[in-house]
């Protein structure tokens, strides 16, 4: 029995440090997250929040915070070239549906530190 337990405790401690970096190791992913994937965009873009770290080294910045930056609109129109950041266009023009891109969004807001709690 302690050899069966002590399998399966290695198994998982495999799993965990030979896992698929790109999943949060928390709760039920969010669908924009799975769009996020799908789209390839951590290719170039991390998200720290969600335990996602980007491929490439350098370049683009991690995306945990773009919502606290930027309204959902705004990062709609700049993933579909029409808008700039310091007067560039996004690299690549976003290949999902409408849905896609606003579920991407919204999980973007869902990381949006909650500014309504008072500081002690």
């Amino acid at each position: 029995m302690l050899l069966i337990a002590s399998a399966a405790a290695f198994a998982v401690t495999i799993a965990v440090y030979a896992g698929d970096e790109q999943k949060p190791a928390t709760a039920k992913e969010h669908p924009g997250q799975k769009v996020f994937v799908d789209q390839k965009c951590n290719t170039c873009h991390g998200v720290e929040a969600a335990g996602m770290k980007k491929k490439a080294a350098g370049g683009p910045p991690d995306l945990s915070l773009v919502a606290s930056r930027h309204k959902g609109e705004w990062i709609t129109k700049f993933l579909s070239k029409e808008e700039s950041l310091n007067g560039k266009k996004h690299v690549k023009k976003f290949a999902g549906k409408p849905e896609e891109v606003a579920e991407l969004v919204r999980w973007f807001e869902s990381m949006k530190p909650d500014t309504t709690k008072a500081t002690k």
